[in-house]
């Protein structure tokens, strides 16, 4: 009787909850769709915006990035004669392994310096180590909100499985697959107007837990990762959520630039074809009679036996089918320049258990949604074409995802077409003047092979290294305007301690050691190139002086004078 009465009672909330739902989406009530459920509090952006205002000398205002990263300095205030191009996505947008003046975006705001007449570009460097489609999304919001756009260049997809495959690292199978219950369950609630007001009226601000007002997140960072032995693999209904909601996330990226009338350049994105995919099932080897039969088929390949040689690979594939036996076999193929094994190397990243390599699959998204944006850059098929063979190697992605120096060149040049022919027909990219070795813009850092490009291994903690170097340097030599000027490259480049929050840019110490350079030495010549540049970005006053000093100084400097005819551009003074 007690069960009858409470189940007649559940009626009526039962009845009232279409009810509700259709009322508020024919009011028009539409909340926040695209709230993140993930499994990392920073994901969520909790800590909003993501570029929180600073004031330099002068009382200057300008943006930094929130999250740890390579400094992104830029005006807080946009003027009238320039546009602003935000590029987003995870660290090949970001330039991992670079100091700052190896990154794409970079390269393409110096093509794009004198495109369209009497127009200025700027290029936000908005890339984030690791993040994904979902956390861009979050970005879009903010920047679309509170920093004035004139397009958007997004570059993602390389991060997708990672909130899947960390997940993994902590929780034993069978907790897992209830949690990716859980997190599904909540992706598809949350599309609800009524969940939203519930959450909405319950969640935001709510007092206690680590992410307050987003139902459905957890931390698992304090807790001790599994061996690999006891982890759950990752299954191919996995593959296929993180590849719907990486469509869904772009189309909302879409939408939302749509009715905030800012144009969208979407980008498919490269991976290394051969580099070897993760050692699973757990770094367990291939069975023997894997390994005997790949041999035995590559030697009825040189043999001319086409046919018994892929009978020979389909029986290893019965005994092992994982990502690396179809890897071992592509290689193979390729070392012998047979066409094929570009099928069976994309058929080995299709299975591969890194979460930071694209599939074929995502960048099939992209290319399905490009109706939807206003220009397509197709980087990994320009690169597949570009390559010997058809075949992404570490000659163009040095790991698994991040480009190589020339590449970063390439996809600036790729994006610069499409801005100026398909976005705002009429312009005419170029390449600006190299920079000098002295210079911010071509400074490699400490101890970096110059015939490498600007990468370097470990930026971070080169560069700390570096920052207590000349720290100890102008200590030292307090006279010495070398010691000042080198200490305002470091700082520039920056990763130190003593930054706001550990690593954001030190633009009030590259200001100061380069002031104090010219100040000791007013023939340094770099020192006020540098100056200026640094000026000149946040939108400061002095960058004209500085850079016509510069100049003066140093009549062969073309890198200052192009600098000074923008900041004519731009209007300053």
């Amino acid at each position: 009787m007690r069960f009858r009465r409470l189940a007649f009672s559940l009626v009526p909330l039962l009845l009232l909850w279409p009810l509700l739902e259709l009322g508020l989406r024919g009011v028009g009530w539409r909340g926040e769709t695209d709230r993140v459920v993930s499994w990392c509090r920073e994901h969520a952006l909790n800590e909003p915006p993501f570029f929180p205002e600073r004031t330099l000398a002068r009382g200057t205002a300008v943006h930094v990035p929130r999250v740890d990263g390579h400094p992104a300095p830029f005006a807080g205030e946009k003027p009238n004669t320039v546009r602003r191009i935000v590029a987003l996505g995870g660290s090949a947008v970001h330039g991992f392994g670079f100091t700052r003046a190896g990154a794409w975006p970079d390269k393409l705001e110096g093509r794009l310096a004198r495109a369209w007449d009497g127009v200025d570009v700027e290029v936000i460097n908005a890339g984030v180590i690791a993040w994904g489609s979902q956390q861009v999304l979050m970005l879009v919001k903010d920047v679309l909100a509170n920093h004035a756009p004139d397009a958007l260049v997004i570059y993602s997809g390389n991060n997708e499985l990672l909130e899947w495959f960390d997940a993994r690292q902590y929780l034993p199978p069978e907790a897992l697959a209830q949690w990716v219950s859980g997190i599904r369950l909540a992706r598809r609630a949350r599309a609800l107007r009524t969940y939203q007001l519930v959450d909405r009226v319950l969640g935001t601000g709510r007092a206690g837990g680590r992410n307050p007002g987003h139902w459905g997140q957890t931390e698992f960072t304090d807790d001790e990762a599994l061996p690999w032995a006891s982890r759950a693999r990752l299954g191919e209904a996995d593959r296929r959520s993180a590849l719907e909601a990486y469509r869904r996330h772009l189309l909302r990226i879409l939408d939302l630039a749509r009715d905030a009338g800012v144009p969208v350049v979407l980008s498919t994105v490269a991976v290394n074809e051969t580099e070897t995919p993760a050692e699973f099932p757990f770094g367990e080897p291939e069975p023997v009679a894997v390994v005997e039969h790949l041999e035995r088929g590559l030697g009825l390949y040189d043999a001319g036996d086409g046919p018994g040689a892929e009978a020979a690979f389909l029986e290893a594939l019965e005994i092992w089918p994982e990502a690396i036996t179809h890897y071992r076999w592509g290689m193979g193929l390729r070392e012998r320049g047979a066409p094929e094994a570009r099928e069976h190397l994309r058929n080995a990243l299709a299975l591969d258990e890194n979460p930071h390599r694209a599939t074929p699959r995502r960048n099939q998204v992209v290319r399905a949604l490009s109706h939807r944006a206003d220009a397509l850059v197709d980087v990994a098929a320009i690169l597949s074409v570009a390559s010997t063979d058809g075949i992404v190697d570490t000659s163009q992605i040095y790991d698994y995802c991040h480009p190589t120096p020339s590449v970063h060149t390439e996809i600036a040049r790729m994006f610069a077409d499409a801005l100026t022919r398909e976005v705002w027909p009429g312009g005419s990219a170029a390449q600006p003047p190299q920079p000098g070795a002295e210079h911010v813009d071509g400074w490699l850092g400490e101890g970096v092979d110059p015939s490498r490009g600007h990468y370097i291994r470990d930026p971070g903690t080169e560069l700390e290294r570096a920052w207590r170097a000349a720290q100890e340097a102008t200590a030292h030599t307090p006279d010495s305007a070398a010691a000042w000027h080198h200490q305002g490259l470091v700082a520039w480049h920056g990763f130190h301690a003593d930054c706001d929050r550990g690593k954001v840019p030190c633009l009030g110490d590259a200001l100061t050691a380069f002031h104090t350079a010219t100040t000791l030495d007013p023939q340094h010549c770099a020192a006020w190139a540098n100056l200026g540049r640094v000026q000149f970005t946040v939108g400061l006053p002095g960058a004209s002086a500085s850079l016509s000093r510069a100049v003066a100084c140093e009549p062969e400097d073309a890198r200052s004078a192009w600098y000074l005819a923008r900041w004519g551009v731009r209007g300053g003074g």
